[in-house]
């Protein structure tokens, strides 16, 4: 006997069978770490891509380091997590002047500094500062 709601799908419209076909397997959840992860989202700011210049992004690493850039600069440092939390350390960056994008460049490397905690929805890594509130959003790229 079932007690409760029972969650139900209910098409709006047919569109069409396609005999032969099956579906793609399950989107595994994606992991902090060994993950190219793309900045897409700074403060409450979509972030924008420099042509001719690297994007945004973090790859952490299984033995605590992190890499990645600015969107100007490389990035390099050491990051400690336990469960949720997580913080960086000894971040250093290359000292290159871009004629673009160097206030975003300086509000990320500023923002890596208040992010306490982290989370991981599907493809998505968003980090949070110590009121709870959204810093960055990050996606997953898949690399081949």
């Amino acid at each position: 006997m079932i007690s409760g709601p029972v969650r139900t799908l209910v098409p709006e419209r047919f569109i069409g069978a396609w005999p032969d076909q099956s579906c793609p397997s399950a989107v595994q959840r994606a992991t902090l770490e060994n993950t190219y992860w793309r900045l897409t989202l700074l403060g409450s700011e979509g972030v924008q891509r420099v042509p001719n210049q690297r994007e945004p992004h973090l790859v952490f690493h299984l033995d605590g380091r992190v890499a990645g850039s600015d969107g100007c600069n490389a990035l390099a440092g050491s990051y400690q997590k336990e469960d949720s939390t997580v913080t960086f350390s000894s971040m250093a960056t290359t000292l290159k002047a871009c004629l673009e994008g160097m206030g975003q460049a300086e509000q990320f490397r500023a923002t890596l500094d208040s992010v306490t905690d982290y989370r991981i929805i599907g493809q998505h890594l968003e980090m949070r500062d110590g009121s709870g509130d959204l810093r960055l959003r990050f996606e997953r790229v898949a690399l081949y």
